[in-house]
C-alpha cells in the first residue's frame, strides 16, 4: 500500500528525493548528505539521507511519521531547535521512500 500511495503522491523520484531532505530541514538538520550507491540503474543500487538533525522517539515514529496527515503539524508549525517554519505539510516522506526503494532501514536518534 505504501508503494501504490508512493507512486501516486509523489510526481518523480526526484521529487521523493526533495521530501526526504525536507524532512531533515523540518528535524533542525544543519547538514544533509545523499549517497547514492552503486550501480545506478532502476531497481538496482541504493540511496542514503543522512543528517544531523534531531532524532525521532518510537512514539514519534509510530505516531508521527507512519500516521499520514495527522495534525502534528497544525500543533507545531515550526521546528523546536531553530524554529524554521516546516516544509512538511502532509507527512509524505514515508511515501517518497516507498516510491524510492523496496526495503526501507530508518535509524534515528
Amino acid at each position: 500500500m505504501l508503494a501504490t500511495l508512493g507512486h501516486e503522491l509523489i510526481s518523480s523520484d526526484r521529487v521523493a528525493l526533495v521530501e526526504l531532505v525536507k524532512n531533515s530541514y523540518d528535524a533542525d538538520a544543519t547538514r544533509v548528505s545523499v549517497i547514492f550507491g552503486s550501480p545506478l540503474l532502476t531497481g538496482k543500487g541504493s540511496i542514503e539521507v543522512w543528517d544531523d538533525g534531531v532524532g525521532m522517539s518510537l512514539d514519534d515514529v509510530l505516531a508521527k511519521w507512519l500516521e499520514p496527515a495527522n495534525a502534528h503539524r497544525q500543533r507545531q508549525p515550526e521546528s523546536l531547535e531553530f524554529h524554521r517554519p516546516l516544509l512538511g505539510e502532509k507527512g509524505i516522506g514515508r511515501f517518497a521512500a516507498a516510491r524510492l526503494a523496496e526495503n526501507l532501514e530508518l535509524v534515528t536518534r
